[in-house]
């Protein structure tokens, strides 16, 4: 009895440390920081072993403890045109590792994205600091996908936003009282160590008012729902290698008013338009245990 306690505690204390590791994942901009051992923990963080594999097991990762990916998203606001008509940052830029059917559906709706390499990373940063991004940072757990909301715009009375999927077929929607989010998942690879699999897709947070009434033919107060909606057709997965990043933007070509690049990546500043530019930089951590 006592050896089975013990063995009950020892995992309980086990699973507490890994969802503590888990939390704490979050650091600071590429490149990726290997965390301190902790000797006194049966985990702690450790470098992730090479990419190698097995040959008689081409579908499976290599032994190693479970996987963790830490993200931080960086969000600049720049004068329009600043990045998206900048031939020096796109050129950092590899738009070829995007699935060709995603990249085309979002450059038809006024959106460009690629993926970037830490070994540029110094020019980007220098972009961030000079504009002063807003930054956020969230981390998955062994068991399942981290997730984040992006506030992209809020408090817009009305909003009309249209897009065009891959066949073409254009859908226009009329949104009240809204918000525009972009929702962010990411978790790691299941075959390919050391990779993080990113997806975003745009969401408006809408507000409907509407009136009730009773029996008697008695007028309630107006009431208020939140409706939100993902335009899943628009939505991107990205399998990120390890040192390398995800960026977002509009694109350089003038902007319908109705389009997701516009409504999403372009706003009104104190004296100009302002377009949005995303870097979302993953690494994958992995938990060992000590003995």
């Amino acid at each position: 009895m006592r050896r089975a306690s013990g063995f009950v505690m020892t995992r309980w204390r086990c699973v507490a440390v890994i969802a503590v590791l888990a939390l704490a994942g979050c650091h600071s901009s590429p490149p990726p920081a290997t965390g301190p051992i902790v000797r006194e923990s049966p985990y702690s963080m450790a470098p992730a072993p090479p990419d190698e594999i097995r040959p008689t097991q081409a579908s499976v990762m290599p032994d190693t403890g479970p996987a963790v990916v830490a993200l931080d998203v960086y969000q600049l606001s720049v004068p329009i045109g600043s990045i998206s008509r900048n031939d020096e940052f796109w050129k950092r830029v590899d738009e070829s590792a995007i699935d060709v059917g995603t990249y085309d559906v979002l450059l038809k709706n006024c959106v460009r994205v690629g993926i970037g390499d830490n070994k540029d990373w110094p020019f980007f940063k220098s972009l961030i600091d000079n504009n002063h991004a807003t930054a956020m940072r969230g981390s998955s757990s062994p068991s399942a996908q981290g997730s984040l909301e992006l506030k992209l715009k809020e408090q817009m009375p009305l909003e009309d936003i249209f897009w065009t999927d891959d066949h073409d077929i254009q859908t226009g929607r009329t949104f009240e009282a809204c918000e525009n989010f972009l929702s962010i998942t990411f978790e790691p690879h299941q075959r390919k160590l050391d990779h993080a699999i990113l997806k975003v897709c745009p969401m408006v947070r809408g507000t409907r008012k509407f009136l009730r009434f009773t029996v008697l033919n008695h007028e309630e107060p107006e009431l208020e729902a939140v409706y939100p909606e993902q335009i899943f057709q628009l939505a991107v997965e990205a399998d990120v290698p390890p040192d390398h990043f995800l960026i977002l933007a509009p694109t350089a070509e003038s902007h319908p008013d109705t389009s997701v690049g516009r409504t999403f990546f372009v706003k009104a500043g104190m004296a100009q338009e302002l377009e949005t530019v995303l870097i979302l930089s993953p690494r994958t951590l992995h938990l060992v245990q000590l003995r």
